[in-house]
């Protein structure tokens, strides 16, 4: 019998009562030979996340990545008007694991930029690792990410409070509070541009250059618009 090695690629669409899950084999052997198959298994469930029910149709979409090797997100702040349906893509293109959770206003003046959630984190212990440094249930957390994994994103939807004030948003891995946080600001008055992205050039050129092939000074997202 010759040595087989294979891959296996899953693929999958979420419909309304139950989910099929496509998985396509490649089986390879030693020599010219490649067997492929197709396997069509009906599950119950499936832990894909699809676009929940009411927001088909959202009134504003966030994009936040964080920084490689900077322990930072690129978005520091943005607005968003009350009671809006917000789609909100993390990305990490980082190496280490980051999450994004937005809290709710502190209580001291100013707010707090959610320190009372880093102190519930701390107070995990032995359990932090096992619930992703994310206490569980805990009454200042809106939204969260979940633990992102280095090279990968997720995507989340939720209503924006409808009362009015800055909502932090931060990463709860031990370490990374401190520079990774940012504001949420919800606004009647909210800019409706987001995420507006920026190159800066230094130079000096007797005609217009090509730009494409210049490293810009700098670049950057403006998040709440101009």
């Amino acid at each position: 019998m010759p040595e087989a090695c294979g891959r296996v690629e899953i693929g999958s669409f979420v419909m309304k009562k139950t989910t099929r899950l496509f998985i396509t084999a490649l089986l390879s052997t030693v020599g010219p030979f490649v067997n492929a198959q197709k396997i069509d298994i009906k599950i119950d469930s499936l832990s894909e996340l699809a676009v929940p029910p009411g927001f088909e149709k959202i009134d504003q979409e966030i994009v936040i990545s964080t920084m490689e090797a900077q322990m930072k997100y690129d978005v520091r702040s943005f607005s968003v008007k009350p009671n809006a349906k917000v789609k909100l893509v993390f990305k990490n293109p980082d190496t280490l694991p980051h999450n994004l959770i937005i809290c709710t206003p502190g209580k001291k003046k100013g707010g707090d930029r959610g320190q009372e959630v880093i102190d519930a984190v701390l107070k995990l212990g032995d359990k932090g690792v096992e619930q992703n440094w994310e206490p569980k249930g805990h009454p200042r957390i809106l939204v969260t990410s979940g633990m992102v994994q280095p090279k990968k994103e997720t995507t989340m939807y939720f209503k924006a409070p409808k009362q009015e004030g800055d909502y932090p948003y931060i990463c709860t891995f031990p370490g990374h509070f401190q520079l990774m946080n940012g504001m949420m600001g919800v606004s009647r008055n909210a800019n409706p541009i987001t995420n507006l992205t920026y190159k800066f050039y230094h130079g000096s050129w007797g005609k217009m250059p090509d730009f494409s092939k210049l490293e810009p000074k700098k670049a950057g997202v403006l998040a709440n618009g101009l």
